[in-house]
């Protein structure tokens, strides 16, 4: 059985139903979805903004606080040069259109997250992953 494209108003129906505190805007083929992570109970809360395109792009930004991307000379992994998140690698199709944001992007945000709080104390990146040029 071929597995479909999942309908951009599915994919906000599923941001509703399992995170409905989250602000969600829907307009033809694009979604926006702004919400709160805390990823783990030591963490601060981090808002985040999901930009997304069906069959296009999507993109993660973190607003607040703000991402740090260098420190102790050492540059953030995993960024996009206008800071948004770099969550998987494109060319592996790790998430596409067949996909519910809200089962690999949610966690995958939490996870960069959880790495990226260890990189501010250590300054090693402990997420591993492949980041592109």
């Amino acid at each position: 059985m071929e597995i479909k494209d999942i309908p951009i108003h599915l994919q906000e129906a599923a941001l509703k139903s399992k995170i409905p505190e989250c602000d969600l805007f829907l307009d033809k083929n694009y979604l926006r979805a702004r919400g709160q992570l805390k990823p783990s109970p030591r963490s601060c809360w981090y808002s985040y903004e999901i930009k997304y395109r069906f069959r296009d792009n999507i993109k993660i930004l973190i607003l607040n606080p703000k991402i740090k991307m260098e420190v102790n000379g050492k540059k953030a992994e995993h960024l996009y040069k206008d800071g948004s998140l770099c969550l998987f690698f494109p060319k592996a199709k790790e998430f596409n259109s067949k996909k519910l944001i809200v089962d690999y992007i949610i966690p995958w945000v939490s996870l960069w997250l959880f790495f990226y709080e260890i990189w501010l104390v250590t300054g090693e990146w402990k997420g591993g992953g492949i980041h592109p040029q």
